[in-house]
C-alpha cells in the first residue's frame, strides 16, 4: 500500500490469523507470524505473494525471534529459539 493507506493489496490468501510483518532489508520480502498450521510459525513471501515458506516448525513454538534472520537470502536459519510462540519475526 501507499504510505497514505491508498492502493492496499493483499499478499497472503490463507483465513488463519496472520501478523507481525517485517520487510526484509532488500525491500522484497515479508516475514510475518501466522497461525496456518495451528500455532504460530514464522513464514517468509515475496512482496507479490508468491514463493511463502515457512520458516519455523515446531509444535510448542519460540517467542521473540529478534536478530536471528536469514543467512544472505541464500537459506533459511532458526528464527526463534526460546519456548512459547514463533512470533516477532525480525530480519
Amino acid at each position: 500500500m501507499n504510505a497514505n493507506g491508498t492502493a492496499q493489496t493483499r499478499i497472503t490468501h490463507n483465513p488463519a490469523t496472520d501478523g507481525s510483518p517485517e520487510f526484509s532489508p532488500d525491500g522484497q520480502t515479508i516475514a510475518f507470524a501466522s497461525m496456518r498450521d495451528g500455532n504460530w510459525e514464522i513464514y517468509t513471501i515475496r512482496l507479490n505473494g508468491s514463493g511463502w515458506q515457512r520458516m519455523t516448525n515446531n509444535p510448542a513454538s519460540d517467542t521473540a525471534a529478534r536478530g536471528r534472520g536469514l543467512a544472505n537470502g541464500t537459506g533459511a536459519v532458526r528464527l526463534a529459539t526460546r519456548a512459547g510462540d514463533d512470533s516477532n519475526p525480525d530480519w
